[in-house]
Order: C-alpha cells, then structure tokens, then sequence
C-alpha cells in the first residue's frame, strides 16, 4: 500500500513542476503590462479601452454598459466537484424538507442540522473552481460576475470612488489542480475602512498578460483617472508602475 502512495505522490509532484515549467514560459511570453498598453480609447472614459486582438478579451459596449468576457475552463475535476456539490445541496435540502414533514422539535433541529452541513458542503466544492468570467462598467459600478459550478453565478459590485484597491499575481502552484493547464491570475480586491482592511480573492482562468491589463483597468476606473484620448501613454501610468 505504501508503494502506491509513493506512486501518487510522485507523480503529483511531477504534474506540479511541468505545470509550474509551463506557467513560467507563459509569464515569459506574456509580460506584464499597463492598461494603456495594447489598447484603444473608447468612446467614453468609463467605458474599458478597447484591447487589441492579441490580449484576446472580448469587449461588447452597450449604450449603458461596457463589458470584457473571459471564456469559462472547465476541466474533468471542475465536472466532477460541481456535480457533487450540486447533489450535496439537493439532498440537504431533500432531508430538511423530510423532517420539517414529521412531528416534534426534534425535527426541525435535525432539518437545520442537515441543511447545514450539506449545503456548507456543498458551497465549498462549488466555490473550489470558481472563475471570473465578466467585469461589466458602468458609469458608476463595476460589477465582477464569477461561475460557481458549471452554471450558477455570483456578482461582486463596486462603486466608483469607492476606498478599494486591486493587485494581481500568478497562482501558487502548491495549491493548484494537478487537472489545470496552466496556474491561474489572480485577483486581489482590497477593501479599506479605516485601519480595518478585508480582501476578496478571485480567480481569473488567463494569462498573467491579461491579468495585469485587467487589474490595472480596476484601478483606474475606481481612482477615476482619465487617460488620454488618442495617445499612446495615459496620465498615471507615468506616475507608478503597472500593479501585477
């Protein structure tokens, strides 16, 4: 029995190297940049500028509405965790309904109980891929839309102006999915009040090329800068570095 963990965790081991070789040659042919890098002005300043082909990130304008899509990964273990956590939830909520339908207090503490532990359950493996998908502006929200599963969907907004700050960076490779690709980007939201600060991490299924646009286009549009029309540089990017 020994010999077959060994086996296991050897071949984890090399799956992660070849995984972590590959992210590396990745981060090398896709450099960090800056939002006014391999971009267009749009017709309007909270509107995203709109990205050349090569950062391959769909851009539809609507009258109110300017959205960039990332096209869903889906591998073998994402099926696997999404369907069991799907079934996770159906049957707690199958118990919670069976109890709730016989008599006594008893009852009721065991449909809690049960709703509890599966639904927590469940919510974990769904959240163990999630993915972001859309960031959608407005003139006056950001709202970021991540897929929980194979089709269920979470919004997180933010408010122009609002105290929050974003970084990007390159998954750890100690915690991917022997099953990915590549590692993915990053997404780090920063909210402040105060001295108090509370972070939301998501997961973004591209290349560090395209994290980095997208993460220095938050920040812009949070900080309400203005880039300049029609010139290849922008206000702020002279000012600091593009965050990665």
């Amino acid at each position: 029995m020994i010999y077959l963990y060994l086996g296991i965790f050897i071949s984890g081991t090399i799956t992660l190297w070849n995984l972590y070789r590959a992210s590396k040659e990745s981060q090398e042919e896709n450099p960090i940049l800056a939002y006014w890098e391999r971009s267009q002005p749009n017709s309007e300043a909270w509107r995203w500028r709109r990205p050349d082909d090569s950062l391959a990130l769909p851009l539809d304008d609507q009258p109110q509405s300017s959205t960039i899509s990332i096209e869903p990964r889906l591998n073998f273990s994402h099926y696997i965790l999404s369907i069991v956590g799907y079934g996770a939830i159906a049957l707690g909520t199958y118990a919670a309904i069976a109890a709730l339908l016989r008599d006594g207090t008893e009852a009721i503490g065991i449909a809690a109980f049960a709703c509890f532990i599966t639904g927590l359950f469940g919510l974990a493996l769904l959240s163990y891929h999630t993915q972001v998908i859309r960031l959608i502006r407005t003139p006056s929200t950001l709202t970021i839309v991540e897929l929980w599963g194979l089709f269920l969907k979470r919004s997180i907004s933010v408010r122009r102006g609002a105290n929050v700050s974003a970084r990007g960076k390159i998954q750890n490779v100690l915690l991917a999915d022997t099953s990915q690709e590549m590692l993915t980007y990053e997404i780090l939201l920063k909210k402040h009040f105060l001295f108090l600060s509370s972070t939301k991490r998501l997961q973004l299924y591209g290349n560090q090329s395209q994290g980095s646009w997208l993460v220095d286009g938050i920040n812009q549009w949070i900080r309400e800068e203005e880039y300049q029309e029609g010139q290849g540089d922008s206000v702020s990017a002279t000012a600091e570095p593009p965050l990665s």
